[in-house]
This record gives C-alpha cells, structure tokens and sequence, in this order.
C-alpha cells in the first residue's frame, strides 16, 4: 500500500470578479458596495468621499454574487449565489444579517423594492419571482415554463417586469399584488431570422427600463416606455451592459463600445460623451453630483467623469475578495503546474521547486494543456482559445471558436494539432470538436459530432479522434438524448464514423456523462463512467473488461469529466469520489484518496497534486 504525506500548498488564485457596483449616499457621503468572487464572496462597503474600506465581511456558503439593491431606509441587499440566499447589511449598525435561502434555489438574480420596502429576487433553476417581507419568502412560481432563469427584473407602480434567459427569452409584466402576468411582446430586431437568447439585465431609470438584450447574433440597449408601454424605436448595437445610470439633469448614461453616451428622457435622443470606458462592461455606474463613477474591475481604478465639465479623474480602489475555487489544473512536461479558477481574472503557475506561484491574466479556465514551449487555455464565457508563451506569460488570443460554443473543457494534442472539446452557449444544444492544425494555423469547429451532445473526452490514435460525451448542453438547456455516448471520428472523411451507448447490468439508469478517454498501455481506450473504470477495444468500441468501484458518485458538473491519469508501470488513476489506483493488468485498486475533488494531476514521481475548493493540495509519496 502506498503511504503519502498530505501538505496543504496555499490558495494560489485570489484575483475575483465583482459582479455589480452599487453606487449611493448614505449620511453625507458616496458609497461604493460590491462583493467579491470567492470562497466565500466577500462584501464590500467603500467610502469613496473619506477614500477608505469602511468594512468588509465573508458572505458565508457563497461563490459569487449579481446581485445588490438599497431599499429606502438605505439598507443594503445582498444576493449572492451556490445556495440562492439572501443577506442584508445596515449601514448604520455596520452589520450582514444572513436572511436565510431563497426557497431552494441555487442562483439568484438581482433585487428590487415595491413602496413597502419588500424586496424581489428573481431565480434559477426554477425560473422563480420571489418576494422578501416580514421576513419571510413568498413564491410567485415558475414565471415562464421551461425558462429556468428570471435573469433580469424591475419594479414599478405595482409591476414586476421580468425577463428570462432561455432560447426565444421572454419579458413579463406581473401584478404585484395578484401575480397576474402578462406577457410582453418582444421588440422589432435588426434581423427577422434573429432570436432572443436573453433580457440579460436591466435598469430602471426615470419612466424607463433600459435592458441589455442578447441574441443569436449581438448585443442589444433597448428601452421600454413605462408611460406607454411599449419598447422605443432606438435599438443600439455595441451596448456593453451591464447597467445603465439613473437619471443626471435628465439624461441616463451608459456603455456603447467603449465610449459612455447619454439618452435625453425628454426626447430620446441618444448622444456620445467625451468619456471612454474600455473595461467589458458597466457593473454599475454612480451617479454623484455632476459626475458619473464607474469602477474598471481590472485596474480597480474609480473613474469620476464630470458631464458639466467634460474632465475626467481617476484614483485607485481597495477592496477585498474571497478565495477562488480551483477550476482547472493540469502539469506540463516540465513539472509546472497550470491553475485556472471559478469566476477568475487570473491564472497561475506554479513551480514545485521553487514553491513559487506566478499569477498572469486569465479568464475563467475550463481546460488547459501544456505544450513544449507554450500552454493553451480554454476560457468561458465566448469559447476563447488563449496561448501563454513559456516564462513571458504573453497572452495571445488563438480563436473564439464561434458556433454557439462556450465551454473548452477538454483539450488534447497530437499529430502537431490541438483538439478541443467544448459546451455550447447558455440554452443550446450540440457541443463541438474544434481542430486547430499547427503547421497550416488553420482552424476548423465540427458541431454535432454525436447530435445535441457536448464533447467532454478526446483521445487520438492513427488518424482517429475518439471522443466521450455529456447528454447536457449549455446551462437552460435540458437533455434531449438519454444516454451518452462514446465514438469515433475519421480525420480523413471529417465524419463521426461511430458511436456507441455504454451498458453495464450494475447500473440502472442510462449513462448521462462519460468522463475521460485514454490509451493505456495494452492498447485499450481507457475510461470512466458513474463509479465504473472500463476499457474498450477502439476498433469497435466494444467493452472488453470493466470494475466497478464501491463508491457512491458525487456529482458537481453536468460537464466536467472524471480524470484519468496514468502513473508508473500502467497504474491508473481516477477521481471518483476520492482518487483511486488501478492496476490496468489485475483490475486491483488501491483507494489513494478518500476525499472527493474534482481537480487532480501526477507528477513523473506519482507525487498528486490535487484541489480542494480554493487550495492546491500536495499528495507526496514516502519513501
């Protein structure tokens, strides 16, 4: 049996994302509330008129937040998510009550108030409205069936207006009172053919709702008249959300590619500053006197933009943010390690001699594979294929794949080209294989490879790409197939040329995830599915032998596959529930961890790194 000694290497990702700027004057003075990504999220109330952090406070059982609203008592409501809850914090008392979990729910999406102060959240999975008073929750139910997200909402005059995320989004009008709703109808787009992805978020600002629309082909700033009720004519391409201003000498401002422009409320007219803003998007923008303040999450630089005087100022922010939970990990042929977060801004490398971590810019990682002299990053959202250069740490920008993909979870080299696996956008189905060759630096994105199925598992052999897959598609999207599946796809014809459903008489239920595929040693594929470790003979796909582990399967991603490495003498390793050894010749195992993680690699030693939640953990062999 082998004995290892367990060292706990550090939490090495603490760059978050703050997801929403809540700008407001509380007792004389402008206040910046935020919250930082993290294990937990951390919220943040920053004086910006003293320029110091007036407190800061873990939001405990949380990983991110959308979330914020004031009610008008200037208490501060907080709605961050893992566990859809709710906190509120006094600005007097300078103190977070935790307001208990919003029936359930996982996600929630932002808050508003009627005239009694009660506050509504919108949810997901269930697609909910859901009213806080008195302390207590009340369920407005499911607004639009088979929507599972009420991603955007506003209040007002005894109206809800609620918009989903879901393939041909939907925007409702609900009586706060009996719950009645009505939908409303969906503006004129540029292109007929177009389709609503989503009512992503929306502001409400003087007798207007100013909502940043995705669809199929763009990004969209539409304004709803609430006097007439209906959706203006003005549609304006560019809009980089997320909120708009509330009104400053009648006029609200907001993000159109980079430069901040202003809609006149009197007569709709829609006109460029002076001012640029080049961070994504406006998580929030202050409204302070005659300045607008938007907060550059990259810099954290708060930018003071004086409309009267066309002067711009800037100073630096300090805020706090939690711990990011590990998303992805993986070790180069050299011994570095290569570590992505959940909800990060940055990666990190780490080299074991050293015990040295170096940080770089980064987006959220689903996959990374190190290469000779670069590694190549998978990032979400937008299917993003980054390149970092060995010891610069430059970053190049290689493909957005393009054709609705989202999630590169899964990447593979051979034959001096990279294969990539991936998850489509939010609502979709029909996840891709993506080629890229090194030699010719040309792309090619195969969707469909097994219909309405993503790709999750890659392997190559003699001009074959064999792959494993996860019956699920993007988030909002439920399962069309039953079982998922394992196939073969031929270089030469660009055709899947078989696939094949996976039977075990130990398990009742059909297969929904098949985790990852490799070559072993004896020529079989190698691979995982539930707490079965199977291998195939690749000419056919056909099951040659198989164990089943006695280990109950925890489930933490529709798409993120078991991992398989391989250690010395052919021993297999495999994360379920636990990492466990297998000798691939015998079929013994040997349980090396019982911890679950979703995260591990070997080093040429079978020394394991592995994750737990924010910390990179250290498995090292004795003797």
């Amino acid at each position: 049996m082998i004995k290892y000694i367990k060292e706990n290497l550090g939490e090495p990702v603490e760059c978050g994302i703050y997801l929403n700027d809540l700008f407001r004057e509380q007792d004389g003075k402008m206040m910046l509330y935020t919250v930082g990504s993290g294990i937990p999220c951390v919220f943040n109330a920053y004086n910006i008129t003293d320029k110091k952090l007036e407190m800061s406070a873990q939001l405990p059982g949380t990983k991110n937040c959308w979330s914020l609203g004031a009610d008008s008592k200037g208490n501060i409501y907080i709605a961050p998510q893992d566990e859809a809850k709710l906190f509120r914090y006094s600005p007097t008392k300078k103190k977070i009550e935790d307001l208990g979990k919003i029936l359930g729910e996982i996600a929630a999406y932002h808050v508003s108030f009627d005239e009694e102060d009660s506050a509504y959240i919108g949810t997901s999975p269930h697609g909910k409205l859901v009213k806080f008073s008195e302390g207590k929750f009340f369920d407005y139910g499911t607004i639009c069936e088979g929507h599972q997200y009420i991603h955007s909402h506003v209040y007002d005059k005894g109206y809800l207006y609620a918009g989903t995320y879901a393939n041909g989004a939907k925007l409702f009008r609900i009586d706060r009172k009996t719950g009645e709703k009505q939908e409303i109808p969906a503006p004129p787009l540029f292109d007929p053919s177009d389709r609503i992805q989503s009512y992503y978020s929306m502001t409400l600002a003087d007798n207007y709702i100013f909502i940043f629309m995705i669809t199929d082909q763009e990004k969209l700033l539409v304004i709803y008249d609430l006097i007439n009720n209906r959706f203006l004519n003005q549609k304006v391409r560019g809009y980089k959300g997320l909120y708009a201003s509330q009104p400053l000498d009648g006029k609200v401002y907001f993000n159109i590619d980079g430069t901040i422009c202003s809609f006149d409320c009197s007569n709709w007219k829609i006109e460029k500053t002076v001012f640029h803003f080049k961070d994504e998007d406006c998580k929030g923008i202050g409204v302070c006197k005659e300045e607008l303040l938007l907060l550059n999450h990259k810099t954290f630089c708060l930018h003071r933009m004086n409309v009267k005087t066309g002067v711009e100022t800037r100073e630096s922010v300090s805020l706090q943010a939690g711990k990011l939970q590990l998303q992805a990990l993986e070790i180069s042929p050299s011994g570095k390690l290569y570590i992505g977060a959940y909800m990060g801004t940055k990666a990190v490398e780490y080299e074991p001699e050293e015990n040295k971590f170096s940080a770089f810019s980064m987006g959220q990682t689903e996959g990374i594979l190190p290469l000779k002299d670069h590694t190549v990053f998978g990032v979400y959202p937008g299917g993003k294929i980054f390149e970092i250069c060995k010891n610069t740490y430059e970053k190049k920008l290689l493909r957005i794949l393009g054709q609705d993909q989202d999630r590169p979870f899964q990447m593979y080299s051979a034959d001096n080209k990279l294969f990539i696996g991936t998850i489509p956008g939010y609502a979709k189905h029909g996840g891709a294989l993506s080629i890229y060759d090194f030699e010719t630096d040309n792309w090619e994105v195969f969707r469909h490879v097994v219909k309405n199925q993503s790709v999750i598992g890659l392997a190559f052999q003699n001009g074959i790409v064999y792959g494993s897959t996860s019956v699920w598609g993007g988030l909002g999207a439920e399962p069309l197939e039953q079982a998922a599946k394992v196939f073969r796809w031929n270089m030469s014809t660009k055709q899947t040329e078989l696939e094949r459903e996976l039977y075990f008489s130990e398990l009742s239920q059909p297969i929904r995830k098949i985790g990852n595929i490799s070559f072993g040693k004896d020529g079989l594929l190698w691979g995982t599915a539930e707490n079965i470790i199977f291998a195939l003979n690749p000419e056919n796909l056909l099951l040659k032998k198989y164990i089943q582990l006695d280990r109950e399967v925890i489930h933490t991603s529709n798409w993120r596959p078991k991992y398989l490495r391989w250690g010395k003498a052919g021993r297999l390793y495999v994360n379920i529930n636990g990492i466990t050894a297998l000798n691939i010749d015998t079929m013994e195992t040997e349980q090396v961890l019982d911890q679950p993680t979703d995260l591990f690699v070997l080093d040429k030693k079978d020394n394991i790194y592995y994750a737990d939640e924010a910390s990179l953990m250290y498995l090292k062999k004795r003797g």
